[in-house]
Formats: C-alpha cells, structure tokens, sequence
C-alpha cells in the first residue's frame, strides 16, 4: 500500500492527534526505545561539538559552529548541531542535469536543506516543498518525510515542523520533530533520502540503537559513534 493510501484508510493520521498516534505506534514496534533520543541528545551535543570543531571543515559549516556556540536558545542550539551532521557525513547522491545526465555531486548545503528546510515563513511551505520535489525526485531521489523550521536566520527560529505526504504536522520544539520525524520513517518502512541517509541512519543507530539487515556501512558513522563512545 502506498503512503498516500495508508493515510486515507486511517483518517485519525490526518489530524491533530496524528503525532500521538504515531508515538504510540513506533514505541509497540520497539519498546523501550521511544524516549532515547530525548534522553541522550543534551550530552550527545556537549560530545559532538567538540567533533565537530576537528572535523567540519565547510566555511559555512564553521560559522553556523560558531553561531551554536554563541546562542542562547536550545532550538537553535539542537538544529545547528543535527544538520552539521551533514557536514561530517557528506552524501554521495547526485543531481541530473537538463539533459537528464546525473553529473552534478550533492553538496553539503543540498544535503542540509533536505533534511531540514529552513523558511522565513511557513505560508509559503507548499511552493518551496514543490520546487524541491521537482529538483530532486526527477533524480530519484526520496524526500518525504522531512522537517521545517520557520526563521529569517538559522539564530531565530519561530516554528517546528514536519512535511509528509501533503501534510504539515507542527511541534513544539525541533528536537521533538526531529525524534517524531525519525518515528514516520520507522513505522511507515520508509527509505531514508538518499540526499541524507547518513544522518538519519545515524540517528538510527546512536540513539535508537535500532540496526537491521538492509543498513549499509558508513566509515564516517562508524567514526563519528567511536569517538561518542571514548569521549563519554
């Protein structure tokens, strides 16, 4: 069954008690695990900005470290550090070009916006959401679900949210649709996106501590949750 025909046969999903439910179903898929992500993510980022300044080494990556660094707000602070993920685990999916030839290699700030798609405002989500749909899903590329942040700046962000299958589900913080978002891609056996696999499936194996049979090997995974485990 389609995703888009699983939501029309479960009407509950399309409305406001739609995050709970899917809490509720990933947590009878894996007990236990429903809160390990909120549980470990405040030392994760005391571990993994100090990985970051050996090892980003993007010029736009380096200043959003230093604007992380620098702010006072715990949003802020959570979104910069999950998309410098990116930074350190860059994506080796391409783009086709006019002439329908894959060619063009997918940059660290491709890869950031689809993860998270950052809009001055959420009025205009659906335009933006189209254009990016039609720039990548002609490469074959998978992008829903994914997250919205709301903000002029990366430093100030005003809303949280998660694009999947037309719908636009909002939450109260990002850390929460970041954990909730992981959940859709779970409980819908969802692929991640090509364009942010490495990521995701870090997300996957570090704080979940979910592995399954279909996950592929990352050296830069594997390098980045070594050096979690020795600087504790």
């Amino acid at each position: 069954m389609k995703t888009n025909e699983f939501l029309q046969s479960w009407p509950k999903l399309l409305d406001s008690r739609a995050p709970d439910l899917m809490k509720i179903d990933f947590n009878i898929m894996y007990p236990g695990k429903e809160h390990l992500l909120l549980a470990k993510w405040e030392i994760f980022k005391e571990q993994v900005l100090r990985f970051y300044e050996a090892n980003v080494h993007n010029e736009f990556c380096k200043q959003l470290l230093q604007q992380v660094k620098s702010s006072v707000s715990k949003d802020v602070q959570d979104y910069i550090c999950a998309i410098l993920l990116n930074a350190v685990m860059p994506s080796s999916a391409r783009y086709k070009n006019e002439h329908g030839k894959r060619n063009r290699k997918m940059t660290i700030i491709d890869a950031q916006e689809n993860f998270v798609l950052q809009l001055t405002s959420v009025n205009d989500y659906q335009r933006k959401v189209n254009d990016i749909i039609n720039k990548y899903y002609s490469a074959g590329l998978t992008l829903q679900p994914f997250l919205i942040v709301e903000g002029s700046v990366e430093t100030d962000l005003k809303g949280y949210y998660i694009y999947f299958d037309s719908i636009l589900y909002k939450l109260n913080s990002f850390i929460e649709s970041l954990d909730l978002c992981f959940k859709i891609f779970q409980i819908f056996s969802l692929n991640y996106p090509k364009t942010c696999q490495h990521p995701w499936l870090f997300i996957q194996q570090y704080f979940f501590e979910i592995n399954t049979i279909y996950d592929f090997k990352s050296p830069n995974i594997t390098r980045l949750v070594n050096y979690l485990k020795i600087n504790k």
